[in-house]
């Protein structure tokens, strides 16, 4: 049974067997067959089935043998497949996301946040490099992983049109190696690239020749960034000529500062960008905070806030108990300015009655015994008398004034009631 056998028009009729996968492979492409292609299966009970043989033998031996990426997007299910798993499986896998699409015309459909980065050569070889390192070079987030800025990166250079034909290098984005015979030009690369861009002063120690040599062919060479500008020898880079290297090469002490300050830089350099991302991040956090409690607040506000239809509702069931009450009052213009009226003469009889009460509160307050000291001690008594007598009297009058201003009031509220 070969592989063409397991694929039938492009699909698979039948859920083939570990065992019978396998052989298929070795049918197809020799006992060799792991040079030639790499196996993924889902995170999932869908795939392979595991019918045959002693069950977790043959799934361990089947992850073990045959497995090398595994399709999931679950955090979870990463970390124990970059880490955890290798005490179990002798290895790790590679995790990358994977399409729902059912034709290639949705292949490109899918969620921008399961976007899956591979950091190789688009080759088969290349995709191939990540079963050795899953972790440094596959990524799955929307954006690309690589961080580095378009204005710092050398895309391509053009060499001079007389001797090269203006001729393109392009380079990547990472590391780059010029690879070549004897006096195949790669020192002159190098040197022309270090001029165009960061404008070194030395190329070569004590060779004013090559020197000047560097400086005739720089007049029709062109550097260009990833942004799209040219350079104009201003970027900071480190240059290193081969004479340089051979020096410090041949000094022990000379090699051990070199290596001391590369690795102090390149740490100190790490550290920087570390901190800036950890800054954004901090930042990024949050602002998700913050637009996340301004939306449970609008959440909690629009919750309380009643629909369209029951505030209708609510209008027409307001206007329903005002026309019923109107009908129950059965209240005409008339008799609304005869209740009018007589509100009206109710306040202006409290107001008359209130001004009484001032009046007679200014009368208690006269002090009989004051008026009358230049009397004769023997015309007192009468005058006790006649001020016990008014005190009694008045207040008489007080308690029949009270209750009859109490009365008004009681009537005119019962007035405004009726209106209410």
């Amino acid at each position: 049974m070969t592989l063409n056998f397991l694929i039938s028009n492009g699909k698979i009729p039948s859920l083939p067997s570990i065992e019978t996968v396998k052989q298929a492979l070795i049918k197809s492409l020799g006992d060799r067959y792991k040079d030639d292609c790499i196996i993924l299966i889902p995170n999932g009970s869908d795939g392979i089935s595991k019918e045959e043989g002693n069950g977790f033998a043959q799934n361990l031996n089947f992850m073990k043998e045959m497995v090398d990426i595994i399709q999931t997007i679950n955090k979870k299910d990463k970390l124990f497949y970059l880490n955890e798993c290798r005490s179990i499986y002798d290895k790790t896998y590679p995790c990358i996301s994977g399409s729902d699409a059912h034709s290639f015309e949705r292949f490109t459909e899918y969620e921008i946040e399961k976007t899956t980065w591979i950091k190789a050569d688009k080759t088969f070889y290349g995709l191939k490099s990540i079963l050795f390192e899953p972790e440094e070079r596959v990524c799955i987030q929307s954006n690309s992983p690589d961080l580095k800025l378009k204005s710092k990166v050398i895309d391509y250079i053009k060499l001079p049109q007389k001797d090269f034909d203006g001729q393109h290098i392009y380079f990547n984005s990472g590391m780059n190696v010029i690879v070549g015979g004897r006096s195949s030009g790669k020192s002159l690369l190098l040197s022309l690239l270090a001029k165009k861009v960061g404008n070194v002063s030395s190329l070569k120690r004590n060779n004013n020749l090559y020197e000047q040599l560097i400086q005739e062919k720089l007049e029709d060479t062109n550097a260009f960034l990833l942004d799209g500008s040219a350079t104009n020898g201003d970027t900071l880079i480190e240059f290193f000529y081969q004479d340089k290297l051979q020096e410090i090469a041949s000094d022990v002490n000379k090699r051990n500062k070199f290596i001391i300050e590369i690795i102090g830089e390149d740490n100190q350099n790490r550290q920087m960008i570390l901190d800036q991302k950890i800054k954004v991040v901090t930042e990024i956090n949050i602002k998700m905070m913050r637009e996340r409690q301004s939306n449970l607040t609008l959440v909690s506000t629009i919750n309380k806030f009643q629909t369209e239809h029951q505030i209708k509702d609510n209008i027409e069931e307001v206007k329903s108990k005002l026309k019923s009450l109107y009908s129950d009052n059965k209240f005409q213009d008339d008799d609304f300015e005869k209740l009018n009226r007589e509100m009206q003469n109710q306040i202006s009889n409290e107001s008359r009655l209130n001004q009484e009460i001032k009046n007679y509160e200014s009368i208690k307050q006269i002090n009989f015994y004051a008026l009358n000291s230049s009397l004769p001690a023997d015309k007192r008594p009468i005058i006790n008398s006649i001020h016990e007598l008014y005190k009694s009297q008045l207040n008489k009058l007080n308690t029949e004034i009270e209750g009859e201003l109490n009365r008004k009031i009681d009537s005119i509220n019962v007035s405004l009631e009726k209106l209410n």
